[in-house]
């Protein structure tokens, strides 16, 4: 690896996505953007039917949380319910702000709470 790519792939940050699958067909995805604000979507099946914009991964979960609620009725999970699922990506271009990633989980099936 070359100086200049070594640069960018320390400078490049971890962008984390959650995502669940819920008892009623609807899932539900966190997107985290460079800026380290989040998007929400939350929809039936692959489809998005709601999509927010939140400046914390707390406040992003209970966005999702209300608009799955407000859509679909689903007002707790259950044990049908998936855990959040985190991927983590590093291929999207650093932000030159910083900003506080918070209490990001670093891999696999966790528990996500608000």
């Amino acid at each position: 690896m070359s100086n200049s790519q070594t640069h960018l792939a320390r400078k490049s940050p971890l962008l984390a996505t959650w995502e669940a699958q819920h008892d009623n067909g609807w899932r539900t995805a966190l997107i985290e953007q460079p800026d380290r604000t989040f998007i929400v979507r939350v929809g039936p099946g692959s489809q998005n039917g709601v999509v927010l914009l939140e400046g914390t991964l707390a406040a992003a979960l209970r966005a999702a949380l209300w608009a799955l609620e407000r859509g679909s009725g689903h007002a707790a999970c259950s044990e049908a319910c998936s855990e959040w699922v985190m991927t983590v990506s590093s291929d999207v271009p650093a932000s030159d702000e910083g900003g506080e990633r918070g209490d990001l989980e670093t891999s696999g099936r966790k528990p996500l709470h608000p």
